[in-house]
């Protein structure tokens, strides 16, 4: 019964991990397959779970803060920081005229309307824009002249 315990400790774990990518999973999943093999030596369920807890503690108090930072895994909360998307430097065109954050417009971009705003003067509709940066659903954009 050991058996199928640590084996389901691993998928479940594993599968976690690679949904989530959290750096979490992974550490619950290689302190199963170490349980595991404490339990392929013919130690008790205690030591098993001893060799789990240990593996995982070292993995998601030691490691992963340093895995994190040299990985970048941005902290919950970060997804309304502004970023640098692959849609940063794409050209849109402007179908709703786009102001400040107070007055936002709408562009079309690789055929979706997005919310749009600039820091500069409004923009007129049919002007194409590009885009700065990318906070949440937002594109911040600037005129810029069509090719």
């Amino acid at each position: 019964m050991p058996l199928i315990f640590w084996i389901l400790i691993i998928v479940i774990a594993a599968a976690s991990e690679i949904h989530t990518n959290a750096l979490a999973g992974g550490f619950v999943a290689a302190g199963a397959v170490v349980a595991l093999l404490v339990l392929i030596a013919g130690a008790t369920f205690q030591w098993q779970a001893l060799a789990w807890l240990l593996v995982t503690m070292a993995g998601v108090v030691g490691v992963r803060p340093f895995a994190l930072k040299k990985f970048g895994k941005h902290q919950p909360g970060d997804l309304l920081a502004p970023t640098t998307s692959s849609m940063t430097g794409l050209r849109a065109v402007v179908i709703e005229t786009v102001g400040t954050e107070q007055n936002p417009g709408r562009v079309t971009l690789r055929g979706e309307t997005w919310r749009a705003v600039t820091s500069g003067p409004p923009i007129a509709v049919g002007e194409a824009v590009e885009v700065d940066k990318v906070m949440g659903t937002t594109l911040y954009v600037q005129s810029r002249p069509a090719d």
